[in-house]
């Protein structure tokens, strides 16, 4: 699977990690998988790392399929994570969707600051 996570529950802290090329299909059943575990809480705070992965095949219907039910409740702080411009310019339709919900979504290209962002060392 090209998107991984782990749930780090006493910390309140989703770590999510794209690795490879990622599809639309990945993107919709990783929040479909949160949204099942029983270790997820929508209040969580989210690192997704996309350092790793490639979303050339990524489009924008799957962006605003997935701004428009997040698995994250509002406020939640979610930090996406990127290097490749592809990945920046995606994950910046995502933020600028949740913007409009109120939520707290940023993007960074580095992970030092991401990680002060979300309160996490």
């Amino acid at each position: 699977m090209p998107i991984d996570y782990r749930i780090d529950k006493q910390r309140g802290v989703v770590w999510s990690r794209a690795t490879g090329v990622v599809t639309d299909a990945d993107l919709l059943q990783h929040q479909e998988r949160l949204r099942r575990d029983p270790d997820f809480q929508p209040h969580f705070r989210q690192l997704f790392d996309f350092t790793s992965g490639t979303v050339n095949a990524v489009t924008g219907r799957a962006i605003r399929q997935l701004a428009a039910a997040p698995a994250f409740g509002k406020g939640s702080k979610r930090a996406l994570l990127v290097h490749a411009d592809s990945a920046f310019g995606l994950a910046r339709m995502f933020q600028t969707l949740r913007d409009e919900q109120e939520d707290e979504v940023a993007v960074f290209r580095d992970e030092a600051a991401a990680r002060a962002w979300l309160g996490v060392e």
